[in-house]
């Protein structure tokens, strides 16, 4: 498995974070971080001209959120809306 580094270029950090980068970011595999997604644990990105990205600094809050609840559950209220992940670039 190739690893997907947000330190990619000349040791800068992407704002922006494709699924496997982001997924790799919060330290869990794809399908656990859109799991993530689909619950509300983590924001669900943005699509920008076709391809989804997530903000890193979203990441950071909603895994701190994470960390801070204690009990990694989806918080009530924020269930991310459904999304067709078969599109996703």
């Amino acid at each position: 498995m190739r690893s997907i580094s947000p330190r990619s270029f000349s040791g800068l950090q992407p704002r922006g974070l494709r699924l496997e980068a982001a997924a790799e970011y919060v330290g869990v595999g794809k399908t656990k971080f859109l799991e993530w997604v689909e619950d509300g644990r983590m924001p669900a990105g943005r699509l920008v001209d076709g391809c989804r990205l997530w903000d890193r600094l979203r990441l950071d809050e909603a895994f701190e959120a994470l960390m801070d609840d204690g009990s990694a559950t989806p918080r009530p209220g924020t269930r991310a809306p459904r999304t067709d992940w078969s599109n996703v670039v």
